[in-house]
């Protein structure tokens, strides 16, 4: 179990090679955010609706029709349709095996360690494998979409009919019953992720819930039964958040030095530099966090002039081996000594032009009046 920034809450066997049945998914929709827009256009190809292997859970698309991505991605996501992640993957890369490609390098990416992904979907496959580790870190990272954030709490999806499907009977509800207000699985605090299950997977869950903005991933695989999936997730999530707490160490704006700036007028030579960003730190309740130490790195070479809100350097908290920081910036714009100086230089400069003018005209004047005289 881990918070999103990373921090391991706790493990059991985390790192053990196991299948992840359609877990998969969630790093197919990362993928496809990564490289599509959501109103992309889709044509769903015969290939795809070929390659759904027998038994395996389908949203009955037909070749031929058309959706938006994420269309699609809501089929993905709440009902977990493999013929949906097909279509996406050959939409991406044009070829089923050119996406997983895509898969394993974002995996990789992403910090995966001990998975390797050769379908889309999640089908049984000797070689297609990942940890519950390795899953954590996918769910963690998919949390930075928020178009992921909001499907995942989604419990219902209906699509449209098309000329090549005219039945009104493509509607789809969600296979993850931590979210299902009354189911006996169902969770409070819970706004997502995905459910999975094969036969040589077992049952399978990524799990995502949120209480007083400490938000919680969790990761259970192979399980007995599906239920027992569900409650051991409950329990996972109730220890998070009865023993750690998100506390703000250090709000957006606070001043954390304040430093001597070279080449700067009197009144701006004193700058704070702030926080561009609050920090927030995930520890356990029983944590005095006034005893944390923090890391400042300032540049060498600051000078004038500096625009207000300019990076000047960072501050960064390392708590049991997970970092948090924020860039220290410039509070108020510096100005030059120099630039009132080159103003003054520059405003006599063109006083003596503009003079210098004044008198060549008068002096040209002069000589057209001697001029008309003597005539």
């Amino acid at each position: 179990m881990i918070p999103l920034l990373g921090q391991i809450l706790y493990e059991r066997n985390s790192n053990k090679i196991l299948y992840p049945a359609s877990l998969t998914k969630i790093l197919t929709a990362i993928v496809v955010m990564e490289h599509c827009n959501l109103e992309d256009i889709v044509t769903v190809n015969q290939s795809a609706i070929d390659s759904v292997e027998y038994g395996y859970v389908t949203a009955n698309l037909q070749a031929g029709e058309t959706f938006t991505v994420e269309e699609l991605l809501n089929i993905l996501i709440i009902s977990s349709a493999n013929d949906s992640a097909l279509v996406l993957a050959e939409h991406v890369s044009g070829s089923v095996e050119d996406f997983c490609k895509l898969m394993n390098e974002t995996a990789t990416k992403i910090g995966c360690t001990n998975s390797n992904f050769i379908n889309p979907c999640g089908t049984h496959n000797e070689n297609h494998y990942s940890t519950a580790h390795d899953l954590a870190l996918i769910g963690n990272y998919s949390l930075k979409f928020e178009k992921l954030k909001e499907l995942y709490k989604k419990t219902y999806f209906k699509l449209h009919t098309t000329d090549l499907y005219s039945i009104d009977d493509r509607v789809y509800s969600t296979t993850n019953e931590l979210i299902l207000s009354g189911s006996s699985n169902y969770y409070r605090y819970a706004k997502g992720l995905k459910t999975g299950f094969t036969t040589p997977a077992g049952y399978c869950l990524m799990g995502y819930a949120s209480k007083d903005g400490l938000e919680l991933i969790t990761v259970l695989l192979n399980c007995s039964t599906s239920d027992n999936r569900y409650l051991e997730s409950q329990k996972l999530f109730d220890y998070g958040f009865n023993n750690f707490s998100l506390k703000n160490f250090m709000a957006k704006g606070n001043t954390v030095e304040t430093v001597s700036v070279k080449g700067a007028t009197k009144e701006t030579k004193k700058l704070n530099l702030i926080l561009d960003n609050d920090i927030n730190i995930t520890v356990e309740n029983n944590t005095d966090i006034s005893t944390l130490q923090c890391e400042i790195e300032i540049d060498d070479k600051i000078k004038a002039p500096i625009s207000k809100g300019t990076i000047l350097g960072h501050v960064t908290y390392t708590v049991n081996n997970i970092q948090y920081s924020a860039n220290l910036i410039a509070e108020n714009d510096v100005n030059s000594s120099h630039t009132i100086l080159k103003f003054i230089i520059l405003f006599f400069i063109i006083f003596a032009i503009i003079l210098l003018l004044k008198v060549r005209k008068s002096k040209l004047k002069k000589k057209r009046i001697t001029m008309i005289k003597r005539f």
